[in-house]
């Protein structure tokens, strides 16, 4: 349910967020980078490739027509050097050199194996992982044994669970304002994953990785974009019920459920009018429509909207498009998802 309200409100598929990609070259990208550009473009996000030894005044130009900058762990880090240490928008880090650029620690070394993380459930990046343990990894890969001590402001959203690392911290963040361990403060959101590798070590293959990790990839660019506080995104969900000024059991429920997630919530009833809809449509992100409405009553009053809409009643369904006919049964049986999908 919640993840069906980001979907249709395009939240959960980018947004239109705008990912920086600094890379080696960007005429002859690497098999790596290329399919992690496959990948966030598959994710919607708008991808603007820019070369590790552009100039700091081309940074600037970038920076200002992106909402997010991802490193290539294939760049050199002598190149890009503290081109975006100092820039406002948020920057996900995948290479080992440039820890200590971005302040998470002085350094770190390369380890191999199958680790998993314990990862922390209150945090944006990994909210949404029912497990607070989770396996990063298919195969023995490459991943990053973080130098002690890290920076005071570093929250590590993510430890390492084996020994000889128990503990030790592996997807870290930093917020605006956060202690950096070569002293100063985080100007902007930051982010180190862990399974990234450097110059002079081999890539981290993108399909070695597990769909937790490309979750984790995903999410560390949508918060460290703003598009997640430190728990969840604010949604404004216009909510169509039977009787607005005096809802059901069933949906005051709902509305408390979706004000859990952070959402902002507003009753519209179903006999409203047209123009009453199109006011409400204008201020809301996504809208759901209750079992409890009548379907003669809302009609198509939603069918031409370019909000995203998540249905709830079964009569609907033909008004939406999905198909001519549907039946109602009363069990319990599975529901087989697709791995692949936002939602699921």
């Amino acid at each position: 349910m919640q993840r069906a309200i980001e979907w249709a409100q395009e939240i959960g598929e980018g947004g239109g967020l705008r990912v920086l990609y600094v890379v080696r070259e960007p005429a002859a990208l690497t098999d790596e980078e290329t399919a992690r550009q496959t990948l966030m473009q598959g994710w919607k996000f708008t991808v603007n490739l820019i070369d590790d030894d552009a100039a700091q005044a081309d940074f600037d130009a970038a920076v200002a027509a992106n909402d997010v900058a991802y490193i290539s762990q294939e760049m050199l880090a002598t190149s890009l050097d503290t081109k975006l240490v100092n820039t406002t928008i948020g920057v996900v880090n995948e290479s080992k050199d440039m820890i200590d650029e971005f302040g998470f620690a002085s350094g770190l070394s390369m380890g191999g194996g199958l680790p998993t993380l314990n990862v922390d459930p209150a945090h944006y990046i990994t909210s949404e992982f029912s497990t607070n343990t989770v396996a990063p990894y298919l195969v023995n890969e490459w991943y990053q044994i973080v130098n002690e001590p890290v920076a005071a402001g570093v929250d590590s959203v993510g430890t390492w669970v084996e020994a000889p690392w128990t503990g030790k911290p592996a997807l870290m963040t930093l917020s605006p304002g956060d202690a950096l361990i070569g002293g100063g403060a985080a100007v902007g959101r930051r982010v180190q994953i862990p399974w990234g590798a450097g110059q002079g070590t081999t890539p981290v293959v993108l399909t070695t990785l597990s769909d937790d990790a490309r979750t984790i990839i995903r999410r560390s660019l949508e918060w460290a974009g703003g598009g997640g506080s430190s728990t969840a995104p604010t949604y404004k969900v216009l909510l169509v019920v039977a009787d607005a000024a005096g809802p059901s059991t069933d949906d005051t429920q709902r509305k408390a459920l979706m004000e859990s997630w952070g959402y902002t919530v507003s009753l519209i009833d179903d006999s409203a009018s047209q123009a009453s809809f199109d006011t409400a449509l204008a201020a809301a992100d996504a809208v759901y429509v209750s079992e409890t409405i009548v379907y003669a009553t809302l009609d198509s009053k939603l069918k031409s909207t370019s909000v995203g809409v998540v249905n709830e009643d079964p009569d609907q369904h033909s008004v939406f498009g999905f198909s001519g006919i549907r039946y109602l049964a009363a069990d319990n049986v599975p529901l087989k998802t697709e791995g692949s999908h936002y939602i699921t």
